[in-house]
């Protein structure tokens, strides 16, 4: 006889438990990164597995959220991992205002279950939460300006990562490289940061042969004016290698540099012999890294002018004909990287296609391809640095490399997007906008304003409460001096916020807002929590 399938769900929850457990799991997650808020803020200590190793102090909202990985019970586990999806997801996207998102979050479901436990309809609830988050988003908008400066730079690195040499630095690279620039940041090998400029596109790529350096101390060659193969090709015929060199030099071509994914031994030793009197003839080989894409040879391509070579389309060495090759000023080749200065693109089919990659950026969502188009364009900007960090242990280094990463990040957001006035401000400037809802018949849509003026108070209040100042004081004043001002924490006055330097990342805040509003506003209209059954560990024995 069959035995009876158990059902894979055994815990089922239902109202009023969902909402008290959902509550209790959004408030331990955000009251675990509350401390964290602001420039004069606490820190958070995480014990490890390996308890041989000593607990990680953070201050980074989005972090700590994402080292808690699950709460005891399993009912409030599910509204601690609403929030921590969304920190997660603001602070991978944006690098800063996670916590402002969590606060928001909070400040909407603790205020939007009153409501709906007297009575309301969460349906409707959250559809005119969502109309207010459009309000507030549009607000916003409008408060927007564009970063104008090196200064301004520098003071907005200082608001996300609290460290004076970080800011420094980041200030002067984004000002010299632009928001498309490349910036790397590495760890050092000692105490010393420094900066290092490269000029023209880079990639990824290493010499074939040792042979091919010119600086023993640098590992780096230069070649000057040359004519470029951009291939993915195998190069594994000499005698076809040397019948297309000929070909290549009765064209008038004396300077070579080929990109190959392989060449062999034999043909190496060919194109040593040809660069053997390199006034007369010169050539250098570059051996694409296995992690080469395709697009990377396309950008390549458009930016000296040539072809792009592939051996899946089934071209060989034999077909390449001179006129397939691009061109540049001046190639130079490292270790592990090279790069073109100059290259003889045509300046309408570069601008074209730097138009197609921004465009591909505002569209795609998924922020693995967002960084590859990010990089792409980065590339295309023809200046990129390396920021070499410094500290006197290594895991200050590893640390204060993560912190520059985010801090790097967010500043190309502040530059495409623009900023905003930091301190919150910037959010009690919404509130008015939010008079017409407030004022509504519709019970639920009034509803819905009160719920969203009284959580853009709340980071604020949080920003002042952690500094140990009184917040309901400070903010009157700050009401009655009017827009634009708010509380410098490191003066302990009252300034104009733009005039101080003191300001944040526009499309990070107004993400975390938006979220933040209509995250909670979802939350608000689960009725039933389904648990899976926990699967038991068997063990056997032998």
């Amino acid at each position: 006889m069959a035995q009876p399938m158990r059902s894979l769900f055994q815990h089922v929850v239902f109202q009023p438990t969902v909402y008290s457990t959902l509550q209790r799991g959004i408030n331990t997650m955000v009251n675990a990164v509350r401390p964290t808020f602001g420039p004069v803020h606490g820190t958070v200590m995480i014990s490890r597995l390996d308890h041989s190793r000593l607990p990680e102090l953070l201050d980074d909202g989005g972090v700590i959220a994402r080292r808690i990985i699950e709460l005891p019970d399993r009912n409030e586990d599910v509204g601690a991992m609403m929030v921590r999806h969304l920190m997660w997801r603001i602070h991978e996207r944006y690098g800063d205002a996670s916590v402002t998102a969590a606060l928001i979050y909070q400040s909407v479901f603790d205020q939007g279950i009153k409501y709906v436990l007297n009575g309301s309809n969460a349906m409707l609830l959250r559809r005119h939460l969502e109309e207010g988050a459009r309000l507030v988003l549009n607000a916003l908008n409008n408060e927007t300006f564009p970063i104008s400066n090196r200064e301004q730079l520098t003071h907005l690195a200082k608001s996300i990562c609290q460290d004076g040499e970080i800011a420094q630095n980041l200030g002067d690279i984004l000002s010299k490289v632009g928001s498309m620039g490349h910036v790397e940041v590495r760890a050092g090998h000692g105490r010393d940061t420094f900066i290092e400029y490269i000029h023209g596109m880079t990639w990824k790529g290493e010499f074939f042969t040792r042979n091919m350096i010119q600086d023993a101390l640098k590992v780096r060659s230069e070649i000057e004016n040359p004519a470029i193969l951009v291939s993915n090709l195998i190069i594994d015929n000499p005698y076809h290698l040397a019948e297309w060199l000929e070909k290549i030099n009765r064209a008038g071509i004396k300077r070579l540099f080929v990109l190959a994914k392989q060449i062999s031994p034999e043909c190496l030793s060919v194109l040593e012999a040809a660069r053997r009197s390199p006034e007369i003839f010169d050539v250098l080989a570059v051996k694409l890294w296995e992690t080469t894409e395709r697009w990377e040879l396309q950008d390549l391509a458009i930016f000296t002018g040539g072809a792009m070579i592939v051996r899946e389309a089934g071209y060989s060495l034999p077909q390449i004909h001179p006129e397939y090759l691009g061109h540049a000023r001046q190639v130079w080749i490292e270790r592990n990287r090279f790069g073109i200065i100059d290259g003889g693109g045509n300046s309408d089919q570069i601008i074209r296609h730097h138009k197609e990659l921004l465009n591909a950026l505002t569209h795609v969502k998924e922020e693995k391809f967002r960084r590859k188009l990010q990089n792409r364009l980065a590339s295309l900007a023809g200046v990129s640095a390396i920021y070499w960090m410094g500290g006197t242990t290594a895991i200050e280094i590893e640390e204060r490399v993560k912190v520059a990463q985010r801090t790097a990040n967010a500043m190309r957001g502040a530059m495409t997007d623009g900023i905003l006035p930091g301190g919150a401000i910037s959010l009690l400037a919404c509130i008015p906008v939010l008079s017409e809802m407030r004022q509504s018949e519709d019970f639920h849509r009034r509803a819905a304003g009160k719920i969203i003026a009284r959580a853009l108070e709340v980071p604020i209040y949080t920003l002042l409460n952690n500094c140990g100042e009184n917040a309901p004081r400070i903010l009157a004043q700050i009401q009655r001096l009017g827009k634009g001002y708010g509380f410098d924490i490191n003066t302990r006055k009252i300034v104009p916020m733009i005039d101080a330097g003191i300001i944040d990342v526009a499309n990070a805040v107004k993400a975390a807002v938006y979220a933040g509003i209509t995250g909670a506003a979802l939350g608000l209209t689960v009725d039933v929590v389904v648990h899976p059954q926990k699967r038991k560990e068997s063990f056997t024995t032998g």
